[in-house]
């Protein structure tokens, strides 16, 4: 059992290296081709913000109306490294890159049954 708790660790680390050394080659190969527009300008306005101490408008046409998570996250890389976008999507890199080991370690802990009932209950086509 041991044996294959340690190749399944091997076997996830690999993977997210892969996944995190994927995404930020991205991040690195089209810079100059990334755009902020549309919605990614709202997040990037209201992160900034955030991190600017101003909070969040509470009213006027400017309130965001999405989930605050993304400009929380937005907003902390903002404070720590200042109004970088690279920085922002490093951090998003890494951020999804570690996704897979979150699932992985929620699956386990849930057990075939629990993987069972998320897969039952998820939508599908």
């Amino acid at each position: 059992m041991r044996d294959f708790q340690r190749r399944e660790a091997g076997l996830l680390s690999v993977l997210w290296l892969l996944s995190l050394t994927l995404t930020v080659a991205y991040c690195f190969a089209f810079e100059d081709q990334f755009v902020v527009s549309s919605d990614a300008a709202s997040y990037d306005q209201h992160s900034l913000e955030l991190a600017q101490g101003q909070g969040f408008p509470t009213s006027g046409g400017l309130q965001p109306k999405r989930e605050p998570g993304i400009y929380v996250f937005f907003g902390a890389v903002y404070s720590l490294f200042g109004h970088s976008h690279r920085a922002a999507r490093l951090a998003q890199a890494v951020l999804a890159s570690t996704f897979c080991l979150w699932a992985s370690s929620d699956s386990r802990r849930a057990g075939s049954a629990g993987a069972n009932t998320m897969i039952s209950k998820s939508p599908g086509p």
